[in-house]
């Protein structure tokens, strides 16, 4: 009797023991609700269209469509789309914790993050570099001494920057803050000589601040950003319809249509390997 007292109390300690995996799709089929996490700071990915108070942006096109899919998947006739604001700081946290089923907006997939939260393929490559003023002086990285730069703490940018400017034996003062808006901020009063982010998304801030005339990208890039969405590990039933979702955009060429309108608009124009990188994850059914 008492063997088999310890052997059922083995058995529930490892039950206990054992994570729960999500089952993030059975929750969406019970709420008839996808809740999508979103950045309202960072255009032309992800922000909150002032008129109209909805999220707007490259990446929120995208969740749409993953959306639709999820929506065809589980056989609903109807899929409420709930969108929730998360910050830099937050995010995987709302992720782990189940608040969020997915974020969408810019997110830099890295292996350390992957220890907390599970991603999504590749929807975008960029870089950090860095947007200035004129009258700063400031044309390149090489340009760096004795500037001040503000970066938003917690992002891949700030620690990518503490390295660059280490590995290249720069003195420049980083200075840190908690969002885009205030970086803007600190960069238009002056308060800062540079603004470091990733480089499509300082575009993105620059058209939309109203103060373009004025403002300068430096040249060249200090990392290398690859895009994709969080969302919770140990799901890889969500996983498989997110990556089928982004595989369908990619083969049938809507991606180049999403790109047009949020990033065509900004003069910029897909990479060489951007290209390849939505050649290569258009994967076959």
């Amino acid at each position: 009797m008492i063997k088999i007292l310890l052997a059922a109390t083995a058995v529930a300690s490892l039950l206990l023991a054992t994570p729960v995996a999500a089952d993030t799709l059975k929750d969406i089929k019970r709420n008839k609700t996808f809740t999508i996490g979103y950045r309202a700071d960072a255009p032309p990915f992800s922000s909150l269209n002032q008129g109209s108070a909805t999220p707007e942006g490259f990446a929120i096109d995208l969740c749409k469509i993953v959306g639709d899919e999820i929506r065809s998947s589980l056989g609903l006739d109807s899929l409420t789309l709930d969108f929730v604001p998360v910050t830099a700081a937050n995010r995987f946290e709302q992720v782990a914790k189940g608040k969020v089923d997915i974020v969408c907006g810019v997110t830099t997939s890295t292996l350390s993050r992957q220890e907390d939260v599970d991603f999504s393929n590749l929807y975008y490559v960029t870089g950090g570099s860095l947007m200035t003023t004129t009258g700063t002086g400031l044309a390149s990285l090489n340009d760096l001494t004795g500037k001040r730069v503000a970066v938003v703490s917690g992002t891949t940018t700030e620690d990518a920057l503490e390295r660059f400017l280490k590995d290249n034996v720069v003195d420049a003062k980083i200075v840190k803050v908690p969002n885009h808006a205030e970086a803007m901020r600190m960069l238009l009063e002056v308060e800062v000589d540079a603004f470091a982010a990733d480089r499509v998304t300082l575009f993105g801030l620059g058209i939309a601040s109203g103060a373009s005339s004025i403002l300068r990208m430096a040249d060249g890039l200090f990392s290398y950003e690859p895009y994709a969405f969080p969302m919770s590990r140990d799901d890889a039933d969500f996983r498989l319809v997110v990556n089928r979702a982004l595989a369908k955009i990619y083969r049938s060429g809507q991606i180049a249509r999403i790109y047009d309108k949020w990033l065509g608009r900004l003069g910029a124009k897909p990479s060489p390997l951007l290209l390849a990188m939505y050649r290569l994850y258009a994967l076959p059914e």
